[in-house]
């Protein structure tokens, strides 16, 4: 249990510092949202119109075993991180893939600390990150996390997928990205 519990932690402090990198220049749609950065409050929606819709609809992994399939929905609300520059907004949404229990993960609320099971599109001025976590609430369930952003009308993601007892069954080779496509 305390294992599990860790290796959570690890896995979420591991894809936040993803996403940082992501949209420090490793990555990122630029200007989403057509508006100019320049004239954007920090401590307000960096671009000013919240995320682009790029990232609505329905995705699928390609080359990964289980495969993923993510549907992002409503919009459930949004927390501004003026200390990084960041506004995360949670979607509502699906996460199917067979290490989950019952083989998908229905996300309807925004995380909590007794729920951090999530959807989440973190924007910044000049990027969009989409952060995936599913099964991490569960300790009968196993977890996955996806952390990624759009280039050429394709999420490019790094993926973690882990059994119930813990076990990495997948993960994105080091220096590489995984593909998903949108339905």
């Amino acid at each position: 249990m305390f294992l599990k519990t860790f290796k959570k932690s690890f896995i979420f402090g591991l894809l936040l510092l993803v996403a940082i990198l992501m949209m420090t220049g490793c990555g990122g749609t630029s200007n989403p949202g057509g508006s100019n950065p320049g004239d954007s409050d920090p401590g307000s929606d960096p671009a000013g119109d919240g995320p682009s819709s790029a990232l609505i609809g329905t995705w699928n992994s390609s080359g990964i075993n289980p495969s993923i399939r993510v549907t992002l929905g409503e919009c459930l609300g949004s927390i501004n991180k003026p200390e990084l520059n960041v506004v995360e907004y949670y979607y509502k949404g699906e996460v199917s893939c067979s290490v989950l229990k019952d083989g998908k993960k229905t996300i309807s609320t925004m995380p909590s600390l007794s729920d951090i099971d999530s959807i989440c599109i973190q924007k910044s001025l000049d990027s969009e990150v989409l952060i995936i976590m599913a099964g991490l609430s569960d300790d009968s369930s196993g977890d996955l996390s996806v952390s990624g952003y759009i280039e050429s009308n394709q999420l490019k993601a790094v993926v973690c997928i882990d059994d119930p007892s813990g076990n990495t069954i997948y993960a994105t080779p080091e220096g590489s990205y995984d593909i998903f496509t949108k339905n």
